[in-house]
């Protein structure tokens, strides 16, 4: 006679019996001792009645949400205190920089390469830095590690030119309704990078953006953000991805991005991917469009009139051909990855373990204490410089 196997057959649903206890070896049952009886007035003498295990248990589910969401909060709350220290460091020692250069070197302060040097230098090597110390003792959780498919990562980025085609005509049209509300002339930051050295270019946004950005917001905040739910984690760290780039124009793209990106962190465990896909990001829609302007002279181009149009463009027939097949490729693969989301938008499903609040309560906790309130309020205030900086280029006479 075969063995029978003690594992459980999952595909045929045969599982082997359990074997009966033998009479023989069954031990007899203790005997339920008697109750006494109570009679009235004689109450200290009655037994306790027990409390029911679905009571008892039910109360203890009920201690484990409170100290959940007492923990949520703390760290969420450390978490976004810390946030606002970085930001504030970062814009203090650039400005006092800014300061500083533009009354001993206005030579220097006038440079190309300055202003990109003031505005990222003090946020790599003091912000950040900062930011590590104050949040490096909270309780982390990394994503397991899985290797991600070439497949995989070509389908995430077609699904991220959907969402950076979206995001910019959010934003666009956000600023439009801005600027006829109010007659403020915004401009646009990412137009002066193509007046940016195609090396400085290269560097900043290809190269040092993703590596500095994903550390902070998939690294630092969100591996300390993950061991209460996955889905606040996300959400959150997204937003202030957004909120972060301080303008309109960049805000919409870059917390769906975000959400993308973040999403790709908690499904691979390796920040290292989001580094990748955010450099392929940036320089398909930073570099490539700075060299086909190069190529074509776009700013000359803008100012043509109908009749000096067309000779221009029989002149640099090659660069018109690429900005139009640039054009044409991005519209053509935001469709596709518009098709890739819905076909595969049932995979984007988060995760809660069930020592983890719901998804509901962790969020309404993650958003209520004051150290993501305040980094909001931060935000918010860079949203306001924003603002500020542009009415006053619109309707401040420079002297």
């Amino acid at each position: 006679m075969k063995d029978h196997n003690p594992n459980f057959d999952f595909y045929s649903f045969n599982a082997p019996e359990e074997p009966k206890p033998s009479p023989k070896t069954e031990e007899p049952t203790d005997p339920v001792p008697p109750v006494k009886e109570v009679t009235q007035g004689n109450t200290d003498s009655a037994p306790m009645p027990e409390q029911p295990t679905t009571e008892d248990d039910s109360y203890a589910r009920d201690i484990d949400r409170a100290l959940a969401r007492d923990k949520l909060r703390v760290s969420y709350s450390k978490l976004g205190w810390a946030f606002v220290a970085m930001t504030v460091a970062w814009y203090v020692v650039a400005q006092t920089l800014v300061d500083q250069v533009y009354t001993l070197a206005p030579h220097i302060y006038e440079s190309y390469w300055f202003s990109i040097l003031a505005s990222t230098l003090p946020l790599y090597t003091i912000g950040i830095p900062l930011l590590y110390l104050l949040v490096r003792k909270l309780p982390t959780e990394i994503p397991e590690r899985k290797k991600l498919k070439l497949s995989h990562f070509l389908i995430l980025f077609i699904i991220s030119q959907t969402i950076m085609l979206a995001g910019s005509l959010m934003g666009e049209s956000f600023v439009s309704m801005l600027a006829s509300l109010t007659g403020i002339n915004f401009e646009n930051s990412l137009s002066e990078t193509l007046d940016v050295p195609l090396w400085l270019s290269m560097l900043t946004t290809v190269i040092c953006a993703p590596v500095f950005e994903e550390l902070i917001f998939r690294k630092l905040l969100m591996d300390r953000m993950l061991p209460h739910g996955e889905l606040a984690a996300i959400l959150v760290s997204s937003l202030l991805f957004g909120a972060f780039h301080g303008n309109f124009y960049q805000f919409f793209y870059a917390t769906m991005l975000g959400l993308l990106l973040a999403f790709l962190y908690a499904r691979t465990g390796n920040w290292l991917n989001g580094v990748f896909l955010h450099m392929v990001i940036n320089f398909f829609g930073g570099i490539v469009p700075t060299l086909i302007s190069n190529w074509l002279d776009y700013d000359t181009f803008l100012t043509l009139g109908e009749e000096e149009l067309m000779p221009y463009i029989s002149e640099h027939l090659g660069a018109y051909a690429a900005l139009m097949g640039m054009t044409a490729m991005r519209f053509g693969l935001a469709i596709a990855g518009l098709i890739l989301l819905i076909v595969h938008f049932r995979k984007f499903t988060v995760r809660r373990r069930e020592d983890q609040l719901t998804h509901g309560d962790a969020l309404t906790n993650a958003f209520s204490n004051g150290g993501i309130i305040a980094s909001i309020v931060t935000c918010a205030l860079l949203f306001g410089l924003w603002f500020l900086s542009a009415w006053i280029s619109t309707f401040v006479p420079v002297a």
